[in-house]
């Protein structure tokens, strides 16, 4: 990483939105050993657009739960708190960095619809995998892309070279990235996630999603937002005509899996994905 490349992006981040008061608040309180879900959930049912919004993720088809879930105590008692920490977190990213849209490069829509894709996608790999951390792999999922949408906010006029070269190049977009700003989206992302105190179990997958066998804490959900960030391109969710992706051999060995696996997850996601979910 270039620090003075990084440092002139980064020099920007005052313009970025503070994530809501309620979400670091309900972050200090689940990594608390003293606090109770009770008060979680008091907290959460404080927003009730933040509850409508994970009430709605809980009871989407993708989580298939065999009943329908009418309060936040309901959900913690099914997925648990630390499952429903994630979704809160993911829903108040997006919810915060949907604001940044009218002053976006590229297709901001493109961007967040190939993120939801993600999210599906690495969770039904998970479960088919039998990860116990599939729920996580949804929220991980959502928000493995946010440097981008930070970048193309923030750096909107560099950024739109980064398009260009790497259509021109047909190279991945990272790698005209790490060209023209001398970073990377996983980069930046990784250090708004530290700004914003969102859990290590977030941060690895948005910092190393490109790095499968990256040597972090959370390694297994890495790489399966990595398995499902290509089986959402595959489903045709790609997040620009540009980018590129190859399924790494040494992922193929440690999973026993293949492209038709990927292709069997990606026809399941297929034509399902809409934004007004999130």
């Amino acid at each position: 990483m270039n620090q003075l490349a990084l440092g002139k992006i980064l020099m920007n981040v005052g313009d970025l939105p503070a994530l809501p008061q309620i979400t670091n608040r309900i972050i200090e309180l689940t990594a608390d050993p003293e606090s109770t879900n009770q008060e979680i959930c008091d907290l959460i049912n404080r927003d009730q657009v933040l509850v409508a919004k994970v009430l709605k993720l809980v009871n989407s088809a993708y989580y298939g739960l065999p009943r329908k879930v009418a309060s936040v105590s309901e959900a913690v008692a099914l997925l648990g708190m630390q499952t429903l920490r994630t979704l809160v977190v993911g829903a108040s990213v997006y919810k915060t960095l949907a604001g940044m849209k009218k002053k976006s490069v590229g297709n901001y829509e493109e961007i967040w619809r190939h993120a939801l894709a993600c999210a599906v996608s690495s969770r039904l790999v998970a479960t088919e995998l039998m990860i116990s951390q599939k729920d996580h792999a949804f929220t991980a999922g959502l928000l493995h892309d946010i440097g981008r949408v930070i970048l193309a906010t923030l750096c909107t006029d560099r950024y739109q070279k980064v398009y260009e070269l790497a259509e021109v190049r047909g190279c991945p977009l990272i790698e005209a990235e790490q060209e023209i700003l001398e970073t990377s989206h996983a980069e930046v992302g990784t250090i708004i996630a530290h700004k914003w105190n969102l859990p290590l179990t977030l941060i690895d997958p948005i910092g190393y999603h490109h790095e499968p066998f990256a040597n972090c804490d959370n390694q297994e959900l890495v790489q399966m937002v990595y398995l499902g960030n290509i089986a959402a391109r595959l489903a045709g969710y790609g997040s620009d005509s540009c980018d590129h992706f190859t399924l790494n051999d040494s992922v193929i060995k440690q999973w026993g899996i293949n492209y038709e696996m990927l292709h069997l997850v990606a026809e399941k996601v297929k034509g399902n994905i809409s934004l007004d979910l999130i």
